[in-house]
């Protein structure tokens, strides 16, 4: 009886379809199997139930499930160790990779004399969790080396799990060729399984490879009717996918937002720390401005890489020098060198920051990136990007002091245009972005140019600092920052830190 109602409620879950009613069905499995005095299963059909509501974005019903199924396998190291995994994962999805570890480390101990398809399980989710989300080199490999056994150990839902990092972390590394296999798996898997879930999350990863190398206009939501029919890594997927496709492709900029707020109010917190940067994005590009503060994430992960390239774009458009200054420096300091874009926002992240860079007054250093975006997209075949990347390019060069001569500047122009209207970019807004980034440089006079050093001095000044405050914070003699303090001074028509700080507000610089 149990076997029965095991594999009925494993099905519905797997379908996830909004007339499959699962709660009668898990309710009846627990009556039995505590009838039974079979406290495994019992503590199976708890894993079963966290997972569906995880994906339903019912995540603190999800953690109450596991922490349940933790208490009653205490005695069961193999179960104990599969519900560890189990929370591991939700940890991870809180933003809270360290706590993961933790969970890890303990599974690992409670099944200290596993299986091989468990010690293998054990090892490809500490991959996928410690390496490959985190960005880790050389993770992507070890974790497709795993992936093999783990399916061929009947870990089915593992295996789905593996292949979607899998075709992420190809993705933001660049290699599209790469990527689809891994995305083409997920697919046939979850056709396979009768699962929603992850076929609605292969067919978005699908779009994402088409957003970048075909004429694509903006996507409507496929379930507009049933918008939690479809689990929070497809409504991730999407949201990111229509945002992106709205700016590049121009269309109807509410419904993207609407779409967008709508996922991130059922997303965990790993998702999308780094600020709600698609909405930021959206505001930066079609209103000019953006209502929340956006601030860098203290870590990049495979999860949070699109809403901080988002987020980034929106203040090299819309925000203070000040702030695109220090995003600028965060880019530099704390950005992957591995990650080139992101699965759900799949803009060039060289591209990124060299429009922070025009943003904070370094016109040639943001040349230097677009040149280097240019190369990039071309190889890796992001065609979207391409032509966005040439026609911010020629934009920049035509503001920047010296070094171009009008031949390159116009044979630039006109290839990133005739790229740009074959794929259907909106090329003006391309690159009216561009020249609101770079409103420090030389075309508008009506405000002085401060250099990045300037603006961190003139932050320091903000909060109150001396010259020799200033100095012990950047690493500077107190007469060097002095010397900066008098530059200030000049630019601004003012004598004095207080009035520097004053007029570089008004000035929108700070």
């Amino acid at each position: 009886m149990a076997t029965s109602l095991a594999v009925r409620l494993r099905d519905a879950l797997r379908q996830s379809a909004p007339d499959v009613e699962w709660r009668p069905l898990y309710t009846a499995a627990m009556e039995e199997a505590y009838r039974l005095g079979d406290h495994e299963a019992v503590a199976q059909f708890a894993a079963a139930a966290s997972a569906y509501l995880d994906a339903e974005g019912r995540h603190r019903e999800a953690i109450a499930e596991v922490e349940y199924g933790l208490v009653l396998t205490n005695a069961k190291p193999a179960q104990q160790a599969q519900m560890l995994r189990i929370r591991a994962w939700f940890e991870l999805t809180a933003g809270d990779p360290a706590t993961a570890r933790i969970s890890l480390d303990r599974a690992r101990v409670a099944s200290s004399v596993p299986a091989d398809p468990e010690a293998v399980a054990d090892l490809a989710l500490r991959v996928a969790l410690t390496d490959v989300i985190a960005v880790e080199a050389g993770a992507a490999d070890r974790l497709a080396a795993l992936t093999a056994p783990i399916q061929s150990g009947g870990l089915e839902s593992l295996a789905a799990l593996c292949k979607l990092w899998l075709g992420v972390a190809r993705f933001n590394a660049g290699s599209l060729a790469h990527a689809a296999p891994w995305c083409n798996a997920l697919g046939a898997h979850g056709a396979a399984q009768s699962n929603r879930w992850r076929v609605a999350e292969a067919q978005e990863l699908a779009r994402t490879l088409r957003l970048v190398r075909e004429p694509a206009p903006p996507c409507a939501h496929p379930d507009a009717a049933d918008p939690g029919g479809r689990g929070y890594i497809a409504e991730w997927l999407h949201a990111g996918n229509m945002a992106y496709s709205v700016l590049r492709f121009r269309g109807a900029g509410d419904s993207a937002g609407g779409a967008w707020s709508s996922a991130f109010r059922r997303l965990p917190a790993g998702y999308t720390s780094g600020g709600d940067g698609f909405v930021a994005a959206l505001g930066a590009h079609l209103e000019g401005r953006y209502s929340v503060p956006i601030t860098p994430p203290d870590t990049v992960t495979l999860l949070n890489a699109g809403s901080a390239l988002a987020s980034a774009e929106a203040v090299a458009i819309a925000g203070t020098q000040s702030a695109a200054t220090a995003w600028a420096t965060w880019f530099a300091t704390r950005w992957p060198a591995s990650l080139r874009t992101a699965v759900e926002w799949p803009a060039s992240s060289t591209r990124v920051h060299g429009l922070l860079l025009a943003r904070s007054g370094n016109l040639r250093g943001a040349v230097v990136r677009l040149r280097d975006s240019v190369r990039w997209t071309k190889d890796a075949g992001f065609e979207v990007e391409h032509a966005v990347s040439l026609i911010q390019l020629s934009e920049l060069l035509a503001l920047a002091p010296g070094g171009i001569g009008r031949q390159e500047w116009s044979t630039i122009r006109s290839e990133g245009r005739l790229r740009a209207r074959a794929l259907g970019v909106d090329a003006a807004a391309v690159a009216d972005a561009a020249v609101s980034a770079a409103s420090l440089g030389k075309f508008d006079t009506s405000r002085p140019r401060l250099t990045p050093r300037e603006v961190e001095v003139l932050e320091l000044f903000k909060t109150g600092q001396t010259y020799r405050g200033a100095g012990t914070v950047l690493g500077l003699d107190w007469r060097t920052v002095q010397t900066h303090a008098k530059n200030i001074y000049a630019k601004l028509e003012v004598k004095s830190k207080t009035g520097a700080v004053t007029r570089a507000s008004e000035l929108g610089l700070l």
